[in-house]
């Protein structure tokens, strides 16, 4: 795994590369999916969708995987069906990245909440399926408020840095 994968893990999620390495590309898969389908409530902004293949690259998935992501269309897919495939998958990634489930959780909640509001639209239709997916995984809606704070607190840092800087 390059450099730049291992940062990026360790920086936002704390996971090493070597934990990074156990997780196979089904697992990915499926929170890749989850995340799509999440954050492409009413169409992924060209924003989005640039944030999203940026992510996954960040994160080291394949090609294959990016390329597979990039003809995914979450539209006829359910909420249930497409966060059951993850669920199903969860446990076996928290033990691959010794990370508790919990957490794993609260990271797709958080990176759901990062995608839908890339293009720095996150409105009540897209907060709405996310807290609706965070109730369906067991996250509490005060985390969610948290995690969505978050967010807002990176995005007003990441502006003050780079306004700093020019």
């Amino acid at each position: 795994m390059s450099i730049t994968h291992t940062l990026y893990l360790q920086e936002f999620y704390g996971i090493s590369a070597e934990a990074a390495e156990h997780v196979p590309a089904d697992i990915q898969r499926a929170y890749a999916r989850a995340l799509l389908f999440i954050a492409g409530t009413g169409g992924l902004s060209a924003a989005e969708r640039a944030y999203f293949h940026a992510w996954q690259a960040a994160c080291g998935h394949s090609q294959e995987l990016i390329e597979e992501m990039r003809g995914f269309d979450p539209a006829p897919a359910e909420l249930k069906e497409v966060l059951g495939v993850f669920i199903s998958t969860s446990g076996r990634t928290a033990a691959a990245i010794a990370d508790p489930i919990e957490g794993l959780k609260r990271g797709l909640v958080y990176d759901a909440i990062r995608l839908a509001s890339a293009d720095e639209c996150y409105g009540d239709h897209k907060r709405n399926r996310v807290r609706e997916m965070a109730c369906l995984l067991g996250v509490s809606p005060e985390i969610v408020k948290a995690l969505e704070g978050l967010v807002e607190i990176e995005r007003a840092v990441r502006q003050t840095r780079l306004a700093l800087l020019r």
